[in-house]
């Protein structure tokens, strides 16, 4: 051991490289290991994981998808728990935001579920206290997590006791250990779907509203498709024959297997499976080049030490010995860069936060598995960069090694050939893919989409009397200085629209069209232009029985639309056109819209402000005060709207900062590549090099027969990554609804960057080389 640190002493620059590129190459190689490894073990902790599934809905148009829709009506679950024998369970969940109260301590609880008595029992969340049986049986129940319950309760035991949720006062009935990171199921609090029932506002029948999604579980040798086909006929008779006849579309039944749901059944899926095969491309790339860098040093350390091994031979030293003394100095060197990963693991964790939008758990199993998975790959490649001088050197006779190993032949680089190309055609897709991403960022940010989303302060209603305050609130907004413009929706713009259906003047079938309802400020608020027509009055009673339509529904109109009608419990007079704007993601086509003054619930949620950007903190503050002044028992929380904007793409922002930070170490550790292989051709040929200068060779001529492999292994390279960056970037994005088209600018500039970057790091070596007094 004290011979293998005196060797690392002996080169210290050598070793710095060596250990430092490794470390970096395991680093980098840690935080994707433990990113993937969480996301594609989503809900697999579950022990009846295989048999359970979700319930969706995809409805087809003239041949077109809509896509999967698990976000369905309440009765599903038990008709069909009641109809199929091979169910042996359902359960139904249903998502809520609410401000819970324990005594004068008050939250906003974002993430509630509603959920059937059966959930705990399908599911696997453990209870800290409490039975899983009766926990969500009767109404107005209540569990907590651990991190709630503490947070209300401290470490006193909460069971039994009250919480006011909403205007209903809750009762405690047990706690639940927090719920994995790894969970699509993620809840701060269950309540019972029974207390559903008690609310008049709700409608819990197969005309209800789209608000439940639906697990079943079925028996172990039950067939998922003869169920599959049994629900679908199921389902047609309650609501596909009715939409078939009113809207023409055609109703298909999916149950969609748990464990699948994260990487292949969500809304994000389809561009997160794109994300992680990149990512995992890129842990095979920087694995590989970690790899081939460590061997290509330490094989070229090992070709000045054939005399060292003919001195050790002759002073007695056995075969086995300068085995162990060249296997362990690399075996060490591998370890102490495992070592200084750990660390560098440890210490980026906040770094690796904010890339992913996830946290590293020591004690969770995924990272501990990305541990032990690099701790291999490093034993793996400490023992494949000690193979050579171990198994090659040692064996050389002392009379080559007294001519420097004379008798071996020149390698041939044909595999370190590939890799390197490899290795840099991954590296310009990871920087490709990084610019393509931010150009399509930056055009959803810049584009026009309809409205003004800048200076617009959101409120919402949390509850049923905060609902009814709200026109109160709004008058009292008004008088503040500062703010522009106040409007009451009931939906924010961003988070998607409410849909139903109508029948157009003229038209036969029944049309599903997305409907937002608002007040007569809200075109002052937005900005959004209104094309023809009129909007409405400020006298409710005046315009209760008139709509506005954007410019794609006056289209499916003969003529002009203003004046037609449109039947929904009655005839609508279209009084006006607004000009089509963007009311959810760039993911998806403008589609047809009518804006209604008379909400079918009675009241608003959301209030929209424009406020003057000077003074924006000050302002924030009479806000504060008019709010408290209105509801003065909830707490004052609001929201910029184009920070909920741009939450629409927080996923594609994460999967650029990944791409960007992965792909410059990659080009790095890839230059870094491209430097210890020519170090080890440049040690190799040096005697060629010597007799060229000698017979009058210049520096130029050197440099140029050093860099000639560089220069086309970087060509091939590129030749390649525009390939498949092409094909991923167009991929991509084929999934938005507007997008920007793919320029060869992009590859043209990533070419002259990589070019620039390869060949300036191989010339610092090349330079030494051809500069060599021979």
């Amino acid at each position: 051991m004290i011979n293998i640190f005196r060797y690392l002493q002996r080169d210290k620059v050598f070793s710095l490289i060596n250990i430092a590129g490794l470390t970096i190459g395991l680093t980098a190689t840690l935080f994707i290991t433990a990113y993937i490894s969480k996301e594609v073990s989503y809900d697999n902790f579950h022990k009846n994981g295989d048999d359970i599934y979700r319930v969706s809905v995809e409805m087809i148009e003239e041949g077109r998808s809509w896509g999967d829709d698990y976000v369905t009506v309440s009765p599903i679950g038990p008709a069909l728990k009641s109809q199929i024998p091979d169910i042996e369970s359902y359960t139904r969940v249903s998502y809520t935001s609410q401000r819970v109260r324990n005594g004068d301590d008050y939250l906003n609880v974002k993430n509630m579920l509603f959920a059937d008595t059966s959930f705990l029992s399908m599911f696997t969340f453990p209870l800290l206290k409490g039975d899983w049986n009766m926990a969500l049986a009767a109404p107005y129940s209540i569990v907590l997590t651990e991190k709630l319950a503490e947070k209300f309760f401290g470490d006193a035991d909460p069971t039994g006791k009250t919480l006011l949720v909403d205007d209903a006062y809750y009762t405690v009935t047990a706690i639940a250990q927090n719920p994995p990171q790894n969970s699509d199921l993620k809840f701060e609090a269950l309540l019972s779907f029974s207390t559903l029932y008690r609310m008049e506002e709700k409608h819990m029948g197969w005309n209800g509203g789209n608000q439940y999604i639906t697990y079943v579980r079925l028996y172990p040798q039950a067939n998922p498709e003869t169920v599959e086909d049994q629900a679908e006929a199921i389902i047609y008779e309650r609501l596909g024959k009715q939409y078939e006849e009113a809207f023409d579309v055609t109703f298909r039944t999916h149950l969609r297997p748990l464990r699948k749901l994260h990487l292949h059944y969500n809304y994000e899926s389809s561009f997160l499976r794109i994300g992680l095969l990149i990512l995992l491309a890129v842990t095979v790339l920087i694995v590989t080049i970690a790899a081939i860098n460590f061997v290509n040093l330490t094989t070229v350390r090992s070709l000045k030490r054939v005399k060292e091994s003919g001195v050790r031979k002759a002073l007695g030293a056995k075969r086995t010995d300068l085995v162990r003394l060249f296997l362990g100095e690399s075996l060490l060197v591998s370890l102490l860069s495992f070592a200084a990963s750990l660390l560098f693991f440890s210490l980026l964790e906040p770094l690796y936060t904010r890339l992913s939008n996830s946290y590293v758990d020591f004690s969770e199993r995924t990272t501990v598995a990305a541990i032990i998975i690099v701790f291999l790959l490093a034993a793996l490649i400490g023992a494949m960069g000690g193979s050579y001088p171990t198994f090659r050197i040692s064996s050389i006779s002392l009379a080559d090694a007294a001519k420097g190993g004379g008798s071996q032949k020149k390698q041939k680089h044909v595999v370190q050939n590939i890799l390197i190309v490899l290795q840099l055609t991954i590296s310009i897709v990871l920087i490709t893919a990084t610019i393509f991403i931010s150009r399509q960022l930056n055009y959803a940010g810049n584009k026009d989409i309809g409205f003004n989303r800048e200076q617009i302060l959101i409120l919402e209603a949390q509850s049923r009397k905060e609902s009814q305050s709200i026109f109160l609130l709004k008058e009292c907004l008004k008088e503040i200085p500062g703010i522009i413009a106040v409007s009451l929706s009931s939906d924010v713009l961003a988070d998607g629209l409410t849909q139903n259906g109508y029948r157009l003047e003229g038209k036969d079938n029944v049309l599903l069209i997305r409907v937002l309802d608002v007040d007569a400020d809200f075109l002052d608020v937005y900005d959004i232009e209104l094309k023809s027509g009129r909007f409405f009055s400020e006298s409710r009673f005046a315009d209760k029985k008139t709509y506005l339509v954007n410019e794609k529904l006056a289209a499916l109109f003969e003529g002009d639309a203003i004046g037609k009608y449109i039947e929904r419990n009655g005839k609508y007079e279209i009084i006006g056109v607004v000009e089509d704007f963007h009311y959810a993601s760039l993911y998806h086509e403008i589609a047809p819209l009518i804006i209604t003054f008379a909400p079918e619930s009675g009241y608003y949620s959301t209030l929209s402000i424009r406020f003057d950007e000077a003074g924006v903190h000050g302002l924030l503050e009479k806000i504060e005060k008019a709010w408290r002044l209105v509801n003065p028992n909830t707490p004052f929380e609001f929201r910029f709207f184009d920070e909920i904007y741009e939450a629409q793409y927080a996923l594609e922002r994460y999967f650029r900062s990944m791409f960007l930070c992965f792909g410059v170490i990659a080009i790095l550790l890839a230059a870094l590549g491209m430097l210890s292989l020519m170090a080890y051709t440049t040690e190799q040929r040096k005697k060629e090099i010597g007799i060229r200068k000698v017979l009058g060779a210049s520096v130029s001529e050197i440099m140029a027969l050093l860099l000639r492999r560089t220069a086309w292994q970087t060509l091939i390279a590129n030749i390649l990554a525009i390939s498949v960056s092409f094909y991923l970037a167009h991929t991509w994005l084929s999934y938005f609804a507007y997008r920007i088209t793919i320029g060869w600018g992009v590859f043209a500039g990533v070419f002259v960057l990589s070019a620039v970057v390869v060949l300036f790091t191989v010339s610092v070596q090349a330079v030494r080389t051809a500069t060599t007094d021979p």
